[in-house]
C-alpha cells in the first residue's frame, strides 16, 4: 500500500487494495485495509470446545471424523 502511494496511485480511486486474515497489521496501514476476516476468535472457541468433547468422550468421535465449517467474513474498509 505504501509502494502504490509513493508511485502516485491512490487508494481506492486507482486500485482497491484487500488483505487476507485481518492481522493488525491491516489496522496500522495508512488508509484502513478491507479484508477477509478468518474469525480467529470463533477458530479458537470452536477448537477448545472440540478438544473438551473429545477429551470427555475420546470414543465419541476420531479426531479425523471431527469438521466445523466456519464462513469468512468480509469487512469492507477505505481501501476497496
Amino acid at each position: 500500500m505504501n509502494t502504490l502511494l509513493q508511485s502516485g496511485f491512490r487508494i481506492p480511486q486507482d486500485v482497491a487494495v484487500m488483505a487476507f486474515g485481518d492481522t493488525l497489521t491491516g489496522h496500522f496501514a495508512p488508509i484502513p485495509m478491507s479484508t477477509v476476516s478468518l474469525r480467529h476468535d470463533l477458530m479458537c472457541r470452536i477448537a477448545v470446545e472440540t478438544l473438551n468433547r473429545l477429551m470427555d468422550q475420546p470414543k465419541a468421535a476420531k479426531p479425523s471424523e471431527v469438521q466445523e465449517i466456519i464462513r469468512p467474513e468480509l469487512i469492507v474498509r477505505s481501501s476497496a
